[in-house]
């Protein structure tokens, strides 16, 4: 009865849905469907995709694109205004070898991926070229492919002269964000993590985001 009336529901990060019946998000939207037949779900997100399941619209829940800006002339748009910044990619000598990780859900499985790339050898060479390729620019994001993954590389990068934090998942929320502040206040030049500077963040003195991450999923 607290949500009688209610016609809409927005989602923001709307491809954190899952298509499982059983999830916490069915099972409200299901429960207040009971209560308005009509109800309206409507989803926002910059990442319309899901591993395993391609667009969102062939899940079940969203039904068809309102509003689209995922195409390549408002895309541009969104860089000349000045909404997004303009990446420029660079291939890289240092490569990965992933022929024997392990895949599941249409992902590499991560702890099989930082097995095969946390190595020193491999970590020494890709700092290397990356301290070549960032020497004049002051915020770099680095993704990592593993908690050890994210520390190796913060170490090796220390020893190459780059000030560095580290910010994994088991940090305390205020370590994280004293973390957060130092970097963006240029204490330190690199920002080095395991898949948590993601979704939500928006820090626009970035400029050098380095992945020494493989993956499969079309979004990343």
């Amino acid at each position: 009865h607290l949500f009688k009336g209610l016609e809409n529901i927005l989602i923001d990060e709307c491809h954190l849905v899952g298509t499982n019946n059983r999830t916490m998000y069915l099972k409200f939207i299901e429960n207040l469907k009971k209560v308005n037949p009509e109800l309206r779900v409507i989803g926002l997100s910059a990442t319309p995709y899901r591993l395993g399941l391609g667009c969102l619209t062939s899940g079940g829940i969203f039904t068809h694109y309102a509003f689209d800006l995922t195409g390549i002339d408002a895309f541009n748009k969104l860089v000349e205004d000045g909404y997004l910044g303009k990446l420029i990619n660079r291939r890289t000598k240092c490569e990965f070898d992933v022929s024997g990780v392990k895949v599941q859900g249409g992902e590499y499985v991560q702890s099989s991926l930082q097995m095969a790339v946390d190595k020193d050898t491999i970590t020494k060479a890709a700092m290397q070229e990356l301290c070549q390729a960032g020497k004049d620019r002051k915020h770099w994001l680095v993704f990592a492919s593993g908690v050890e993954h994210a520390k190796h590389i913060g170490e090796e990068l220390t020893r190459q002269g780059i000030s560095n934090c580290v910010i994994t998942g088991d940090m305390l929320d205020s370590e994280r964000d004293a973390a957060l502040r130092d970097w963006k206040a240029g204490k330190y030049r690199a920002a080095v993590n395991n898949n948590i500077l993601t979704t939500g963040v928006d820090f626009p003195g970035i400029d050098l985001i380095a992945c020494l991450r493989a993956t499969k999923s079309t979004a990343l």
